[in-house]
């Protein structure tokens, strides 16, 4: 006669699985385990249902452990992600703070901007809420340039990059409320800087020598009274 663990049978199992009783289920599994096979006669069953168990329990870790690796590398590149896109709009800001050459073969500064021609200066000063040219103080002379709005902190105060020929400095405004500072060099050439000490501009890039503005403009500028 053919024992019952002898001939593989395929049966249909059906059982309630409780989680907070898991032994239960396996109890049933047990059970009709006996009585299909002699599997828990044999005197190593104990062990080798310990030993399954003990796998069991160990793939499972695993692959909890495996998640969890899985999901904190995931956040350490959504971190490193955001970080990285943080680093690029924080040197895309700075790049925007950072004096940029202009057209004007001169630069943008915080406070100003200045344009040149190889014989003159041209500043473009930002007006105060409430001024008017007329509350500008100018103070040129050959190595001082001093411009500042009246109870405001000087936008410019110190040795300009080259001499200038102050009896030909002056400030203007047209007819659209634009200030500016016209300054004649006492050499003619291109300047790296409007003041001794500040961000340089690339001579190499600087391709075309215009006035700003045009002789046409200024002939109807308002003359800006400049103190000695």
């Amino acid at each position: 006669m053919t024992s019952p663990s002898s001939q593989p049978q395929t049966l249909s199992f059906s059982a309630k699985f409780d989680p907070s009783n898991p032994l239960e289920f396996l109890s049933k599994a047990f059970k009709l385990v006996a009585q299909r096979s002699n599997f828990l006669e044999k005197n190593t069953a104990e062990k080798e249902i310990v030993l399954a168990a003990r796998t069991a329990k160990e793939t499972v870790l695993n692959e909890k452990k495996d998640r969890q690796v899985k999901t904190t590398e995931e956040k350490k590149k959504v971190a490193l992600a955001v970080v990285e896109k943080k680093d690029k709009e924080v040197e895309t800001n700075e790049d925007k703070k950072k004096p940029q050459q202009n057209d004007g073969n001169g630069m943008d500064l915080e406070n100003y901007s200045w344009q040149q021609t190889t014989t003159e200066i041209i500043i473009i000063p930002p007006v105060p809420a409430g001024m008017k040219s007329e509350n500008i103080d100018l103070t040129i002379k050959e190595n001082l340039l001093k411009i500042k709005f009246r109870g405001h902190s000087p936008i410019i105060n110190g040795e300009p990059y080259a001499p200038l020929k102050s009896e030909d400095c002056f400030g203007c405004e047209d007819d659209h409320g634009t200030t500016y500072i016209i300054l004649t060099k006492q050499q003619k050439g291109w300047w790296k800087s409007l003041m001794k000490g500040d961000p340089e501009i690339v001579i190499s890039k600087l391709e075309h020598d215009y006035p700003v503005p045009d002789p046409e403009t200024r002939g109807e500028m308002t003359r800006i009274m400049v103190i000695d």
